[in-house]
């Protein structure tokens, strides 16, 4: 076995038993492959018990492939700024993150492991994050997540250092209700996504400041528009004032010439 096959098999124990099948993994290994490999399976570090739950989602449920799924068809959504599609998925969202949670839950119960409001919030938390990133979604579709994700709404999650190994493209890890070709191909999907994602979020950035700054020129020229009209509606009733002042004025002329004029001219 290499150290993929070794993770595989840790990160489907439970944390309570981590530590003991961890140094038996690694007495097998320096019995056989040698002592650079049992090195590294001692260094792969113990999951948290959130990270654990999601790894055993990894390998027992199709809850999460749907999850992973429903995750490429929001993204490619945001990206074509398809408001309806976003509304649309945006509720199915809901509907797969609480039905991962209720599996989550059983698994816990099943292995006298406490469910709690806490561990509750950090397995949402990685779902949400693995719905918003690619990379976050590999990290989850591993099986061999080391702690919880999160996503702050913004950017990329930070995946540094959240799988026992490094994330390829290799098969998916081994339990009794996995399947390694779909496992495979997802990572494989979301790897290739991962960059034109990134491309695509920057493209969008620039897209929306640039319709940002246009907007506010737009408010800017129509508070100028309506400065002006209102001088203008100013202006023309000058006008109006002052060619009835000039009638008048003209009027009074014209009669004060007559006045003035001898008696006997016509």
């Amino acid at each position: 076995m290499d150290l993929e096959d070794i993770a595989d098999l840790l990160y489907a124990e439970a944390p309570a038993g981590f530590t003991a099948r961890r140094s038996e993994l690694a007495a097998a290994a320096l019995q056989g492959e040698g002592r650079d490999l049992a090195e590294q399976v001692k260094q792969l570090r113990k999951p948290t018990v959130a990270a654990w739950l999601v790894n055993q989602l990894a390998r027992s449920g199709e809850e999460l492939g749907a999850l992973l799924e429903l995750g490429e068809r929001m993204r490619r959504a945001q990206a074509n700024l398809d408001g309806p599609l976003m509304a649309t998925l945006g509720r199915e969202r809901q509907q797969q993150v609480s039905r991962l949670l209720r599996r989550a839950r059983v698994i816990a119960t099943d292995r006298s492991q406490g469910w709690t409001a806490a561990l509750e919030r950090e397995v949402e938390a990685t779902a949400v994050a693995a719905l918003a990133d690619p990379e976050a979604a590999a990290a989850v579709a591993s099986g061999r997540l080391t702690r919880a994700l999160s996503y702050a709404g913004l950017g990329e999650v930070d995946v540094s250092e959240a799988t026992a190994t490094p994330l390829s493209p290799r098969r998916a890890p081994a339990g009794p209700a996995a399947d390694a070709e779909p496992g495979r191909a997802a990572r494989e999907a979301a790897a290739r996504d991962a960059a034109a994602e990134r491309e695509a979020a920057g493209v969008l950035d620039e897209a929306r400041t640039h319709a940002r700054e246009l907007t506010r020129r737009v408010r800017r020229a129509e508070r100028d528009l309506d400065v002006l009209r209102r001088d203008l509606e100013r202006a023309v009733r000058a006008v109006e004032d002052a060619e009835s002042a000039h009638r008048a004025a003209a009027e009074r002329a014209i009669a004060s010439q007559a006045a003035a004029a001898p008696p006997g001219r016509s």
